[in-house]
C-alpha cells in the first residue's frame, strides 16, 4: 500500500494568504478568503467561528478564533465527509506529555510543539475520513485548517454546452435561454428553465463559479436530481439577499443554503461579483461553502426516497443549473467535480 501522508511546510500558507478579513457586523462585507485563494478551490475546515464539518467527542472550545481541543478527557475530531484526493493544510500548537494521533487510513503522531506553532501540508491521495485524537492531558490548538480538493472532471469546456441538456417536456418550464458568452461563460437569462448534465454523480465535491447580474436574483444548483425531470433534486440556493442589515439572516435560505432544508448561516457573496459555490455530498451529509467559507452543514435524516424532494437520496443523479424566473440573468464558469467512490460497507 502506498503511504498516504507527505508533509512539508508551505510558504503560500506561511505568508498569510489565508488570513481572514476582520469580522464585520450587519450589511458590511463578511469574513472571507482572498479571491485568489477561494477561486483556487480552497475550503476552510475551521473558520475561527464554528466546528462545521466535524463530529466532536470530548472537550473543545473556540477562543479568539482558535479551536482548542482536549484537556482532562480524551477528545476526538472526525470529519463528517471524506476528504481526498486533496491537499490538507493546517497550523497548530500541541502541549502535553503524550502525542496527538492523526488518522486517515495510516497513522502518524504529532510530537508536542508546546510554544511552537507548526504549519504542515498533507497530501490525501485517496478519499478518507480524517480523525484527530487528543489523549487525556493533551491540548491541541488549531489556528488554521483548509482543504483543496483535486477536481478531475470539468463539466464545461468554455466553448459549448456539450455534455448538458436543456429540460424539455413542459413549455411553461422551458423559458430560459442558455448560451455561451464570448468570454467563455454559461449565460442563463429568463425562466423558468433547467440545464442538466448528461453525467450523473452520487458522492462528490462540486466547484462552481457564478456571478449574478442584478440585485437579489434567484437561481440554484441541483444535484442528485432525477434526469429528464424538472428540478427534482437537492438544491443549493443562489440568492444573496438578507433581511435588514443582517447577513446572518438570509432571505429565501441564502446562497449556499439547502433550499427548504437548512438556510445558510451567513450571506457571504455579493450581487455583481464572481463567487465560488462549493457543494460536498457524501452519503447523507451535505456541506456547502461560499468563497471558501462554510455556510451549511446538513445531514438528511429523512427516510430513503428515490426523489430528494421527498426523502433521503444517496444514489447518483444529474447536476443542473436553475433558470428561476423572467428576471434571471447569471453567468457560470469553471464547473468542476471531484467524484468520491462509493463508501465501503463497514
Amino acid at each position: 500500500m502506498r503511504h498516504l501522508l507527505h508533509l512539508n511546510v508551505n510558504v503560500f500558507w506561511v505568508l498569510g494568504v489565508f488570513a481572514l478579513v476582520p469580522s464585520l457586523k450587519g450589511a458590511e462585507r463578511p469574513p472571507a478568503l482572498s479571491q485568489e485563494v477561494a477561486h483556487a478551490g480552497w475550503l476552510l475546515f475551521f473558520d475561527g467561528d464554528t466546528t462545521a464539518g466535524w463530529e466532536v467527542a470530548g472537550t473543545r472550545e473556540i477562543v479568539d478564533g482558535v479551536l482548542i481541543v482536549g484537556g482532562k478527557k480524551p477528545s476526538t475530531l472526525t470529519s463528517k465527509i471524506r476528504l481526498g484526493p486533496a491537499v490538507w493544510r493546517w497550523s497548530y500548537q500541541y502541549e502535553g506529555a503524550a502525542n496527538v494521533v492523526f488518522e486517515h487510513a495510516t497513522r502518524r503522531e504529532i510530537s508536542p510543539a508546546r510554544e511552537r506553532r507548526v504549519t504542515e501540508t498533507i497530501n490525501l491521495e485517496t478519499p478518507v475520513s480524517v480523525v484527530i485524537h487528543v489523549p487525556a492531558g493533551g491540548t491541541l490548538k488549531i489556528f488554521d485548517m483548509a482543504v483543496r480538493p483535486e477536481y478531475s472532471i470539468s463539466l464545461f469546456d468554455g466553448n459549448s454546452l456539450k455534455g448538458w441538456k436543456k429540460y424539455a417536456g413542459d413549455p411553461k418550464r422551458e423559458k430560459s435561454t442558455w448560451t455561451v458568452a464570448p468570454e467563455g461563460w454559461i449565460h442563463v437569462r429568463g425562466g423558468p428553465g433547467d440545464l442538466q448534465t448528461e453525467r450523473q454523480f452520487a458522492d462528490f465535491f462540486l466547484h462552481v463559479e457564478c456571478r449574478t447580474n442584478g440585485p437579489n436574483l434567484n437561481s440554484g444548483i441541483f444535484f442528485r436530481a432525477l434526469p429528464g425531470q424538472y428540478q427534482q433534486g437537492y438544491e443549493a440556493q443562489i440568492h444573496h439577499g438578507f433581511v435588514g442589515n443582517r447577513r446572518d439572516q438570509p432571505a429565501d435560505f441564502g446562497t449556499g443554503g439547502i433550499y427548504r432544508r437548512q438556510p445558510a448561516r451567513r450571506v457571504v457573496a455579493n450581487d455583481g461579483e464572481w463567487f465560488v459555490l462549493t457543494i460536498a455530498a457524501d452519503d447523507d451529509r451535505i456541506l456547502t461553502w461560499v468563497n471558501g467559507m462554510p455556510v451549511c452543514d446538513w445531514r438528511d435524516d429523512r427516510p430513503p426516497h428515490p426523489n430528494p424532494r421527498a426523502g433521503r437520496k444517496t444514489s447518483a443523479g444529474v447536476i443542473s443549473i436553475q433558470g428561476h424566473d423572467p428576471t434571471t440573468d447569471l453567468h457560470f464558469r469553471k464547473v468542476q467535480v471531484c467524484p468520491l467512490p462509493p463508501r465501503q460497507a463497514p
